[in-house]
């Protein structure tokens, strides 16, 4: 065997090689500052583990929460805008007027023809806001009204020329070219 120098001190470094944990064991058992350390090195990894799945976790559900919040915006807007629509659709000068539907007051625009006068009407049946085309000698009649939104109340007012329509959505203002100033609704 060829000697490679001081054996007391090779001999001194294996003993702290191996009680460090770099180099075996002594007599088959590990050394402590070995156990230790491969121990802290997996708590470790497991608590950066854990704290990577709590904020994924944490992300998707505000994500997720903004996201449901979005779509009941864009739902509400969309109703309010298609209601907004309708009434400008239907307004021209002198046309509004408050009518009495089946179940509380409706929006009424009238537009005379040669065949009589043909009325727009707008109106709470069964939770449902409806719009209905009829001559006004016609009843109202909502099974063959169109659908606008779903909603449990509906009241409009008029101050001037702003029409303001308050449904479960919320309160849509609409100026109107309408020239008769009537109160109602609410």
């Amino acid at each position: 065997m060829i000697s490679t120098g001081n054996t007391r001190y090779n001999k001194e470094q294996r003993i702290r090689n191996r009680y460090l944990g770099l180099g075996g064991s002594v007599s088959g058992h590990k050394a402590p500052f070995a156990r230790a350390s491969r121990f802290f090195t997996l708590a470790l990894l497991g608590m950066f583990l854990i704290m990577l799945l709590a904020s994924l976790w944490i992300g998707v559900s505000v994500f997720k929460e903004g996201t449901l919040r979005q779509q009941q915006t864009n739902q509400e807007r969309l109703a309010l805008n298609s209601l907004q629509n309708r009434v400008r659709s239907a307004d021209a000068t002198g046309a509004f007027s408050a009518g009495k539907g089946p179940e509380g007051p409706s929006l009424v625009f009238s537009l005379p023809t040669d065949a009589g006068t043909f009325e727009t009407r707008i109106y709470l049946h069964n939770n449902v806001l409806v719009q209905e085309f009829a001559f006004d000698t016609d009843p109202y009649m909502p099974e063959i009204a169109t659908t606008i939104v779903s909603t449990s109340m509906f009241s409009f007012s008029l101050e001037g020329s702003l029409l303001e329509m308050t449904t479960d959505q919320g309160t849509a203002y609409v100026a109107l070219r309408s020239a008769n100033p009537v109160k109602g609704g609410a």
